[in-house]
């Protein structure tokens, strides 16, 4: 719900900065040389956060945390500084999501704790640039294509508190687990200009993920492996863009 709220913002501040440019001729090009900032919208992984926040509201420790993913690589909404010469567009992006909830256990009549509670945070950064050859395909509408490179770091804290009259912890334990990925694939999109200032649009792309080693720390120090395994994921994306050009 709070992220479906921040987009909402983000998108109407770019609707409010751009409307004066919408009176404005409306030709797609002034110059050979563009530049401006962007907003994407990621769908998938939207819903896939949006879960995420759902499962870990409704979620204690008298059940799975179902639904609840770990180190996933979601960046739902990023920012990008497109720059067009001529038919080429060089946009590089960088998209930031962060999580926290709580795993609640039960309490007796005064509140305090009677069994483990859990606490847990993550962040996921994307960062990339695409190179795209575009294409005026009709009036304002125009295309583009081209390849997208980047890296997505991934961290997850795990905290575990004890019941105060619980005397087999000492104290509470964490567990940080970390990863970064790479991703390569192609995007296709297109952009309706508004003006020569605007333009509102949607793209699809196709990423090859190749997923980092995953580094646990835990405290108080436990026995046994501190790594996880590498592996590698193809993945569909689908994304709404506005643009705002100088």
């Amino acid at each position: 719900m709070r992220y479906t709220h921040i987009t909402s913002l983000v998108f109407l501040s770019i609707v409010v900065v751009a409307a004066p440019l919408w009176a404005q001729d409306s030709t797609t090009q002034k110059s050979d040389f563009r530049i401006g900032i962007g907003v994407a919208l990621d769908l998938g992984s939207a819903a896939m956060t949006q879960e995420t926040q759902l499962a870990g509201a409704n979620t204690n420790l008298n059940g799975p945390p179902v639904g609840i993913p770990l180190l996933y690589p979601a960046a739902p909404l990023t920012f990008s500084i497109p720059m067009r010469f001529g038919h080429f567009m060089i946009e590089p992006e960088i998209g930031i999501y962060s999580y926290s909830y709580d795993l609640n256990g039960s309490q007796d009549s005064t509140g305090v704790p009677t069994s483990e509670t859990e606490d847990v945070s993550g962040t996921s950064i994307r960062a990339g640039i695409g190179l795209y050859y575009t294409q005026q395909i009709a009036g304002n509408l125009s295309a583009y294509i081209g390849p997208r490179i980047g890296i997505v770091t991934n961290s997850v804290e795990f905290g575990s508190h004890p019941p105060p009259a619980d005397t087999q912890f000492e104290k509470s334990a964490t567990a940080q687990l970390s990863r970064t990925d790479f991703f390569v694939g192609v995007t296709l999109g297109g952009e309706y200009f508004f003006s020569s200032g605007f333009s509102l649009g949607a793209e699809a792309g196709f990423e090859y993920l190749s997923l980092g080693n995953t580094t646990i720390t835990e405290t108080p120090v436990v026995s046994g492996s501190q790594g996880g395994t590498t592996g590698h994921s193809f993945q569909t994306k689908e994304a709404i863009v506005a643009r705002v050009y100088f």
